[in-house]
């Protein structure tokens, strides 16, 4: 009986586990913060995520008036909903000239409340120069366009 009980927690966790991880590929939208000090508050932001075998890649961009940019990211998994997502690259930018791009790592976590499913977390990273004033992100589903 006991051993019953095992094989199904094991079940139950490993398809929570593999569903939760599946929900979080594909595309994301919305907002990265950054405290006092940072070029700005808040920017919008979108992600991509894809998995193949076991690695988890993707694009994080950001869409703001004259600050825009395209980072190549790799990411893991560090829980069945937890995420760990680092820039690698950056692919296309448009900035200021006072401004130097963070390498961002972000720690997110996968929420699923009454159907409403996002990713949240924070962020930190480096610049060329020197340490980013760190962050929180959120990201929801995209709404369906016609």
């Amino acid at each position: 009986m006991k051993f019953t009980y095992i094989l199904i927690f094991v079940f139950i966790s490993f398809n929570v586990k593999a569903q939760s991880k599946s929900e979080c590929l594909g595309d994301w939208s919305g907002v990265l913060t950054q405290g006092t000090g940072g070029y700005k508050s808040s920017y919008k932001v979108r992600l991509t995520l894809n998995q193949s075998k076991n690695d988890l890649t993707g694009f994080f961009y950001v869409d703001e008036k004259g600050l825009t940019s395209k980072m190549q990211v790799k990411g893991e998994w560090l829980s069945a909903t937890k995420l760990k997502i680092q820039d690698v690259k950056i692919l296309e930018h448009q900035e200021p000239d006072n401004v130097d791009w963070c390498f961002k790592t972000y720690l997110l976590e996968f929420r699923n409340s009454k159907g409403k499913i996002s990713l949240e977390g924070t962020w930190s990273g480096k610049s060329k120069k020197d340490e980013c004033i760190p962050g929180k992100v959120l990201l929801k589903r995209p709404s369906p366009r016609a």
